[in-house]
Parts: C-alpha cells; structure tokens; sequence
C-alpha cells in the first residue's frame, strides 16, 4: 500500500464525502468598473502582503543562519535537498505487514487505573465528552468548530481561513494571508483531547463514545493526507501523535475491538516515525524536539511490529537517553531554562520507559535516578498549590497530564518516576539549582509559606535560546499556595510579532530595563542575537534564617557599560528587601516592574502601594530615594500591564513601576513586607 493511500482501512469508519461547490456569478456590465477596481485592489494587497512575507522569509533565514555552524549549515543543505527528494521518494508502509504488539498497554492503563477512583476527575472528563460531541473540542480555551459533527483539522483559528493541504514543507505558517496561529491547530491534531474521551468510553463501557472518537480519528486522518499540511511539517507534531493513537488505541479496544481501525492506526503510526527519521532536529534544534521524536520513534518501534524489521528500540532508547543527559544539568535542572519544557520532556522520559519496560526492554536504575532527579527540581519550582514556576516559554504542551487539571499535572508526572515528594516539607530553605542558575528560598513566617525565586541564569538553552525569555535577575513571588508576583507567560507564538516581542521583553518582567532596551536581544520569534544575551552570574548566597542572594548580569555592559547587580534579602520576619545598582559612571534611565498576580489589588502611597488580595490586606511595597511610581493595567499601546496564564489568552493585570535613574553610585531600594496592617489604608 502506497504512502498516499495508507489509511484505506480506516476510511469507512468516517464515511463524510467532502465536496467542494464552486458558484458562478453573474457580472453586470454597468458594475464593471467597481469590480476591476476591487480585483486590482485585491490582487495589489495580496502582492504586498506576500511582499511582506518574503522579505520576512528572508530575514528569518539571515537570521537562523548566523545562529549555525559550519557543520550545522551543511546538514541544513543536506535536510534541504532530502526534503525536496521526499516529494517524489516519499515513504511507504504496507498496512499487511504490520502488527499491533500491545505494548501501548502502560498508556491506557495509566488513563484507567490512575483516575478511576477521582470521581470529580471523570465526571469533567464525561462533561468534556459531551461538549466535544455538540460544540467541539476545547483547545486552549478555544470551542473547535465543527463540520458534520467533526472538528475542522485545518482551520486556521483564531481566523477564517484554512492552512492549505500542500506539501508539508511548502506551508508557511507564518503567512499573513493565512492568519492562524499554527499552534493551536498543532495542538487540535496531536489528538490528546480525545485520550479522556477513550478513557470515559473504557471506564464506562461506552460504544456510542468509542464509535465517535474511532470516527473522529478516520476524519483526521482523511484530512491529514500523508506528507500534505501542517501535521507533517513538524516532526515534534508527528511524534505527539504517535503517542495520543498508541493511547487511543489501547483504550477503545478495551470496549470496541476493531482490527480494521487498528490496522489503520498502525499504518498511521509507522508512517510517521519514518518521516520523523528523515528529518531528525539537530544541532541548533536540538532541544525539547528532539527528545520527543526519538521517543516518538521508540514508541512506535515498540507497539507496532513490522515484517522487514523495525528500528532497534534499543539503540533508540540509548539515544533518548544520551540525548536527555545532554539537555539536563547534574541535578537535573533542565537546560531549556523554561520549566513547563522540563516537565513535558520529564513526561516523554517516564512514558518511553512504561512502555519499555512493558515490552521487556531493560532499563536500568540509573535512568530512574536521573528522572528522579529531574522530578526534585520540579517540585522545588511548585508552589503548595501545586503551580510550577512559570519562567520562559510555556505553550502548553503536554501528553497524558493535559487529561486533567492544571493543579494535579507537575504531581502526576512526578509520581510516573516512582519517587514521591511533598513541596510543604522543606518549609525553611535556599536552593540554587542547575549550575548555579536559579535559587529558591522559602521561609515560614508572618506572611505563611513564602516561596521566592531569582534568575541568575544565561538566556537560553544552545545556540538558538529558543524559548528563553529576557528576564535575567527577575523575581518570583507565591504566597502559600497562590502567586504573588509572576512571570507575564507565553501568550503567542507565530501569528503576531508583535505581542510575541512584548512578552518575551525585560520590560514586562520583574526586574529593572535600562534606557527603555531588554536586557537582551531578539533575532526572531525563537532565536536571539548571539553577542547580545545577557549572562547572568550568582555573585553569592547566605543560607541564614535571613537569606541574602546576590547576582548580577552584564546584559547592559556592552551598549552603557553597566553592570546590573541585584540583591535580595529577608530582612526579619515577614520582611524581605530588593536592591538594585549598576556598576557604571554614568547615570541611566531604569525602570524596575513588578507584576502582580491578576487577583491582587494595588492601591498607590506616597512612597509605594498597599497589597489587598480578596477584600483583604496582603501586605506592603515601599520604595527609598528620589524615584517616580506609577502601574499600568493592560496597556496595548506599550504591551505592559498583560498576563498570559493560558497560551492564547491574555488579561490585564496590574504592573507596578518605578522610574528614575540609576548608575554611579546610586541604589533602588524596595521593601516588601507582609504588615497587613499598613494594608488597610
């Protein structure tokens, strides 16, 4: 069977012809002239938008080049005529030689046995099933559109348009013409929305929901045509679905066995682990994506078996394994330097190895050791409301944890390594973790369990520093088990500059921005101009019971020849201090911004504001010297004052800021106190 017509086994599941009615209209000649005019228009705003687009184009690959070596540039030129060969060498699997192993077994089980006790959990995910069915699935907060009772696979939401069925790599997800953001439609057709829907058919018996999500996946794959569209253009895209048809599939035979479905999802899983070969991320991609595509691969070796041989999952079990050391510190700190990455490579970790223990594969102890390593440092970035620190990118992605609710996923993931731990034991504590990057100090007092965190880190992970953020000596701030002060998040992606610019900036961080410039310099929505990254350094640390932390960074050194040094202490009980300086003889416009979380209210003082948080007072933030305060709250004009909490969604939230100048031997001095007392006010 052909790369193009693979899937013929599942086709009569779905059984929707999809037609197209072309309508023919009548011109009168007296609107001639108005309609050559609009179609001159039309075709003149089409060319300048594509204009626009090239010259885009271009300015991306300039850019992405400089970020390459030697050898990266020619495995580019290699990648590049491969990709041009694949139009015409694309390829094949025989659905009659392949067959299903069960090793997708660890999957489903984890779907059924993990929650079938949580009553609440599964009364959402049959509330959820329901919705899907009448409304559409939910994708980042956005109801899909349906078409026939089925989802639209190539909407290009949160426009009108469509993304084109052409070949893969002919697809430019950042065209305007298109206008969608590529990600949510990614997210749509890695098809994890459907797990707790095959999880709610096995629990509860379920044929009428099995038979709509065994339709549901013959429509998606009649949709995805084999090399055509955007799920192809991404091999981290192919191996997420590699993982949700393994899982699917498991979990609907349990309650409707149906050996044409599972030949057709074989044959799916098959094709995609060899495209994801052909075009493996390396070298300045070589981050979260290619940890997924190995393991996209070594699952797909492992539950569907093929007559002419598989990849040897051994060798590629090996390969995730040195490939995850890479990407990981000795502690196990993720290098991404964006945690929510960090949990979802943790997750592809701990799921290979379900799978390949299940399938008699050896894994040994000292692989757990480093999941389990990895799993420590997550649990020191969550707070008691089980909230992961949120620095960096964070898109979203998950597997099976994106089945249940934002609280119980970093716990879960953890649990999956086999080591159980509990954020409220290390109550009075300073931790610096990766190399030297971050420190988290928690302390007990008249505030409750404060937990703070500062950035001392370098930008981002290889040459690119794709998802890193220019927060370099931001703050963080939770409350017991609700945030404080927060990180601004992710927002978008590919489908606005603009607001992808604005979130990632110093200006929306905690931190200070000097002469209106971020710390350091974008080169594009994932890469950032290399001589222009701000290096951050842990100057020194106290782990008395009144902490001090020092850093620094010389993100401003080389355009002001300023030095940013920042500490920050606990000053007594309920106390705490934030000082600001810069190395430099000349005095600097500086800004410093803290963003408070959207539930607390500021009410401005002469020398700083009062925290209120639910009616009642929080606490307290005075600034010393000659300095100007205001906030702002959700301001499009500058970008400031908005928190993305969710990817594609933002709300304002109020930013608070002091301005004056910095420089010489001038200080900024901020007190943040837990007297509710002042609060009242």
């Amino acid at each position: 069977m052909s790369g193009d017509d693979h899937l013929g086994p599942l086709r009569h599941l779905h059984g929707r012809a999809r037609t197209c009615t072309i309508k023919k209209e009548r011109c009168d000649p007296r609107d001639l002239p108005r309609v050559l005019h609009t179609r001159v228009l039309d075709t003149s705003t089409k060319y300048i938008s594509r204009s626009n687009d090239l010259l885009k184009r271009i300015q991306w690959y300039f850019a992405r080049g400089r970020a390459m070596s030697v050898r990266e540039v020619v495995h580019r030129l290699r990648e590049l005529a491969v990709k041009q060969l694949s139009r015409f060498l694309a390829p094949k699997v025989d659905a009659g030689v392949l067959s299903w192993t069960g090793n997708s077994k660890p999957l489903g089980d984890l779907m059924v046995t993990s929650w079938s006790d949580d009553s609440e959990l599964r009364a959402n995910w049959r509330r959820e099933s329901n919705m899907a069915m009448r409304n559409g699935p939910l994708i980042f907060g956005t109801r899909w559109p349906l078409s026939d009772g089925i989802p639209q696979w190539q909407a290009a939401l949160p426009g009108e348009s469509s993304w084109p069925l052409k070949y893969c790599f002919d697809v430019n997800y950042r065209s305007p013409e298109v206008n969608g953001e590529v990600r949510l439609a990614w997210e749509l057709n890695r098809l994890f929305w459907l797990i707790p829907m095959a999880a709610t058919a096995a629990l509860e018996n379920d044929g009428v929901l099995a038979d709509w999500c065994s339709s549901n996946i013959a429509s998606w794959d009649e949709s995805n045509p084999p090399f055509l569209g955007i799920g192809w253009a991404s091999g981290i895209e192919c191996a997420m679905q590699i993982f949700a048809l393994a899982t699917i599939e498991d979990l609907l035979s349990r309650v409707a066995p149906d050996q044409t479905r599972q030949a057709g999802i074989s044959a799916c899983i098959s094709l995609r682990a060899k495209w994801i070969r052909r075009f493996p991320s390396r070298y300045s991609s070589a981050n979260n994506h290619s940890l997924a595509e190995l393991a996209g691969r070594l699952v797909a070796a492992l539950v569907v078996a093929e007559e002419d041989g598989n990849e040897d999952p051994g060798k590629l079990l090996l390969a995730f394994q040195n490939e995850y050391h890479i990407q990981h510190c000795m502690d196990g700190m993720n290098r991404e330097h964006a945690p929510h990455y960090g949990l979802f490579v943790l997750e592809v970790a701990a799921l290979c190895t379900e799978v390949c223990r299940h399938a008699g594969l050896e894994v040994e102890e000292s692989w757990r050791k480093s999941m389990q390593d990895s799993a420590l440092i997550l649990n020191l970035l969550q707070d008691d409301g089980g909230k992961l620190l949120c620095f960096g990118d964070n898109d979203g992605s998950g597997l099976l944890s994106s089945c249940m609710a934002h609280n119980q996923q970093v716990d879960w993931v953890i649990d999956l390594t086999g080591i159980s731990l509990d954020a409220k034991t290390n109550l009075n504590s300073v931790e610096a973790l990766g190399e030297n990057w971050y420190t988290v100090c928690r302390s007990d007092d008249a505030w409750g369990r404060s937990m703070w965190t500062i950035d001392h880190a370098p930008l981002g992970y290889g040459s690119l520093a794709a998802h890193g953020h220019a927060d370099t000596l931001s703050v963080w701030l939770s409350v017991d088990d609700r945030p404080v002060f927060v990180e601004s998040g992710t927002f978008i992606y590919h489908s606005d500059d603009a607001w992808r610019n604005i979130f990632r900036s110093t200006a929306v961080h905690n931190t200070i921005t000097i002469e209106k410039r971020s710390s350091s310099e974008m080169n594009g929505a994932f890469n950032w101009w290399r001589n222009k990254r701000a290096e951050g350094r842990l100057r020194s640390i106290d782990r008395g019971e009144d902490w001090v932390v020092e850093a620094e960074h010389d993100g401003y050194l080389r355009d002001f020849g300023a030095r940013h040094i920042r500490m920050i202490r606990r000053s007594g009980n309920g106390h705490f201090v934030i000082e600001d300086r810069l190395e430099s003889a000349d005095l600097l416009d500086m800004q410093f911004s803290l963003m408070l979380a959207p539930d607390i209210e500021s009410i401005p003082r002469k020398d700083g504001w009062f925290l209120n948080r639910d009616g009642q007072p929080l606490g307290s933030i005075r600034f010393f010297g000659d300095f100007v305060h205001t906030s702002v709250r959700g301001d499009s004009e500058t970008g400031q004052g908005w928190f993305s909490d969710i990817f594609m969604s933002k709300a304002p939230t109020t930013q608070l800021l002091i301005n004056g100048k910095l420089g010489n031997s001038r200080v900024l001095k901020v007190e943040i106190s837990a007297e509710a007392s002042s609060a009242t006010r």
